[in-house]
């Protein structure tokens, strides 16, 4: 997939979930950003059930960033599925840029899989992770030059190997 990628339509008027699923490896280009458009920014008790969702299914992508003002976004392994391969998204993140996500980054909803999810952070740019849903247990690297801002996430559980910049923002 070349290009960005936005998952959800509720600016637009459109309601529901909308779902991404990986099927491979390094389905999407390097150089696009995922950003979520699909709740309210009620997170996801208050949005009637507008959530966006990126599943990595056991698979692994590198993008440039990822972004969520909606509180509704939702990054993870899987949902329910039965997937025991772990999954890694890269974020390339571009020089200058900063990025923010306040959506779910977990390894699953339910069900049995034992896959996780792992984040690797590479490039020169800046990447926020905020709010308490933020709650995967995969590892989390941070690649020399990149910034990685945890804001006020409670629940972050990720074992961290830290190489370039991380900041603890809380309030």
């Amino acid at each position: 997939l070349a290009g960005n990628l936005t998952i959800g339509n509720m600016s637009g008027g459109g309601s529901g979930n909308a779902v991404v699923h990986l099927g491979g490896d390094n389905q999407i280009a390097d150089s696009s950003a995922i950003r979520f458009d699909s709740g309210n920014g009620a997170a996801s008790g208050g949005n009637n059930g507008n959530n966006g969702y990126f599943k990595l299914m056991g698979f692994s992508d590198t993008i440039r960033s990822i972004s969520d003002y909606t509180a509704s976004g939702v990054i993870e392994n899987m949902e329910s599925e039965l997937i025991n391969s772990s999954g890694t998204l890269t974020l390339n993140l571009v020089g200058g840029e900063t990025a923010n996500y306040n959506g779910f980054m977990r390894n699953r909803l339910g069900g049995s899989g034992t896959g996780v999810l792992n984040l690797a952070l590479t490039g020169n740019g800046t990447q926020w992770l905020s709010l308490n849903n933020i709650s995967f247990t995969g590892a989390t690297t941070i690649g020399a030059g990149t910034g990685l801002v945890l804001g006020n996430t409670a629940n972050f559980v990720s074992d961290i190997t830290n190489n370039g910049t991380l900041t603890y923002n809380v309030s």
